[in-house]
């Protein structure tokens, strides 16, 4: 998702809502030298990514005072009852030219409704969350 180049000029990482750190795992593996901390509420996770040497803590997006190169969220939106005041208190956190780095459902961008998987009951919401038409505008709005 970044070239070495891009990747050699970042030396902060948030990840919110890191879950196990497997995102931070893999930018840790890519440039060691990246500072790479985690946000996540599940404790038994936080235990998970301990173990592999990954620092994931959990502690409110509004109590953090430091600045990030990047800051990363994946599937995190469906969780979130405010999504404008996430994307806010994101914005907060980067230093400027900072980098922003999502990833959330997509079927909301389909063109054929019929292929919405939103009508099967089956999957979970956040895999239909919203599309980058959305997020854009979710972001704007910030």
């Amino acid at each position: 998702f970044f070239d070495e180049a891009e990747l050699a000029g970042f030396h902060s990482w948030l990840d919110v809502g890191a879950g196990n750190g497997e995102l931070l795992k893999a930018v840790q593996q890519a440039e060691p030298r990246i500072n790479a901390t985690g946000l996540e509420t599940n404790e038994m996770k936080i235990k998970g990514a301990a173990k592999h040497g990954l620092t994931v803590v959990n502690r409110d997006l509004g109590g953090i005072r430091e600045r990030y190169d990047v800051v990363s969220f994946m599937n995190v939106l469906s969780h979130v009852a405010c999504p404008i005041g996430f994307y806010r208190a994101l914005a907060r956190l980067l230093v400027a030219d900072g980098c922003l780095f999502m990833c959330t459902g997509n079927a909301a961008d389909l063109e054929d409704p019929d292929q919405n998987p939103s009508k099967s009951y089956s999957l979970p919401d956040h895999v239909v969350f919203g599309g980058l038409r959305h997020s854009v505008q979710l972001m704007e709005q910030a």
